[in-house]
């Protein structure tokens, strides 16, 4: 057969566990895969359409399902409406082949380029994600939009970009009620983990965070500062009451081993009573330091 004829061939596979292959790392689950493939031998072309079923429990997601093409040289994968407990995600990706490993003559006017990803979710929650988890609910429900963008080099594996961006997020429980000011950023770039400096505010409460985590050098700089309503004290698994605004701040820099951290507790004006044993704390103001494997309390 020439090289530059025409190849047609069709494929179906249903039901394959990924692990009876020995393909390690995939998540639980058997996939399904439906291929034609057409166009000429130096340069395929084709769609796809792949099911993924998961072992989880149904109310966890439904299957999924990614459309693939192949065309030109680059591999576009979407997928539409994948419904999950959280709520529907969608995603979409770009491959060029021109610098994925290929014989010379396969798609050689294949463009270049990194791999890009994109994966967005409108109105998601956590409460269901947490009941279909059937773990411990968390003391507020979560809510907000998602979009997550990748781009990777491949023939830099290390210089990968990923970007998570939250949008419009509510934390609402029995005990808070805290809104994003604005988008929560965080982002891999250059082996660094960035959590960009936000805000989340509520009528009593006030949560301001942000961070750096290197990679190379194992090395975390961040600081949380946190105003929040005495009703907090009531989340912990005793009885207790409080009155008053707590403020708590915290702040770390060093190697995850040995950092040097801080933190405080200011509620000088308040007070906390704890009914058992009875004890009750009045204008508590705690500095405590952390530095070179030695605790300092004030």
């Amino acid at each position: 057969m020439a090289l530059d004829g025409r190849v047609q061939m069709s494929l179906r596979v249903d039901n394959l566990d990924p692990e009876e292959l020995g393909l390690n790392g995939f998540p639980a689950g058997t996939v399904s895969v439906s291929a034609r493939v057409d166009g000429t031998v130096l340069e395929p072309a084709g769609t796809a359409d792949l099911q993924w079923d998961h072992v989880q429990s149904e109310t966890l997601a439904d299957p999924l399902k990614v459309h693939v093409e192949l065309a030109g040289g680059t591999v576009e994968a979407t997928f539409q409406e994948w419904r999950t407990a959280a709520g529907p995600v969608h995603g979409e990706a770009t491959i060029p082949l021109g610098g994925v490993p290929r014989p010379e003559w396969l798609w050689s006017g294949a463009p270049e380029g990194p791999i890009r990803a994109r994966m967005t979710g409108i109105g998601l929650r956590s409460g269901p994600l947490v009941e279909a988890l059937d773990v411990r609910p968390l003391p507020g429900e979560v809510a907000g939009d998602l979009a997550v963008d990748v781009v990777w080099n491949l023939e830099d594996p290390e210089a990968r970009h990923v970007l998570l961006e939250l949008f419009g997020v509510t934390i609402k429980g029995e005990h808070m009620d805290l809104a994003s000011e604005s988008t929560l950023r965080a982002r891999l770039v250059d082996g660094r983990i960035e959590v960009e400096p936000v805000a989340l505010a509520g009528p009593r409460s006030h949560v301001d965070f942000g961070g750096v985590y290197d990679l190379r050098s194992d090395r975390l700089v961040g600081a949380v500062d946190l105003n929040l309503s005495a009703r907090i004290v009531e989340m912990l698994p005793f009885s207790v009451q409080a009155t008053g605004p707590i403020r708590i701040q915290a702040a770390v820099d060093g190697p995850l081993t040995a950092p040097t951290a801080t933190l405080s507790v200011d509620h000088r004006g308040g007070s906390i009573v704890v009914r058992d044993p009875a004890v009750e704390i009045t204008d508590l103001h705690l500095e405590i330091e952390v530095d070179d494997g030695v605790v300092w309390i004030q």
